[in-house]
């Protein structure tokens, strides 16, 4: 099994809150995850700095050198633009793909992940649909932790 990232001794405090502390695991391919605790607890905060997007007080974190990370927020919010064009927009274009490309893998989603109408306004979805709209950005650029 391939590990994707290691995390050391990793802490994190908001003011005099200390969300956790001497945090240490890794997390190979492969691996399904979940987390439990109290509202509060740094669950997401954790989350956060697994996906890069916040940093920890002290600990170091190692990543597999070409680590594709994907990050789903708490709050999924969308502009008044179809569902098709917000996966359209999302895809990161490393591989310079056609705009065909992008079209066919697009609606290969789409399809996958049960949307029907793709022009439908993102902004009028459901929560849930919102929520499964926000997974799909993510996958659409086949990250290797989610």
């Amino acid at each position: 099994m391939t590990l994707l990232i290691t995390c050391h001794d990793l802490s994190k405090a908001y003011g005099s809150k200390q969300l956790f502390s001497n945090i240490s695991f890794g997390i190979f391919r492969g691996d399904k995850i979940g987390m439990v605790g109290p509202n509060g607890a740094g669950k997401s905060t954790l989350l956060k700095i697994i996906a890069g997007i916040e940093s920890p007080d002290s600990g170091e974190i190692s990543t597999k050198k070409t680590l594709r990370v994907g990050y789903v927020p708490q709050t999924s919010t969308f502009p008044d633009i179809g569902i098709r064009e917000v996966l359209l927009n999302s895809i990161q274009d490393t591989a310079h793909l056609h705009d065909y490309e992008k079209e066919t893998k697009v609606s290969v989603l789409l399809s996958k992940m049960g949307f029907k109408d793709t022009e439908q306004l993102a902004s009028s979805l459901s929560g849930g649909w919102k929520k499964r709209l926000d997974i799909a950005k993510e996958l659409i650029n086949a990250p290797d932790l989610l």
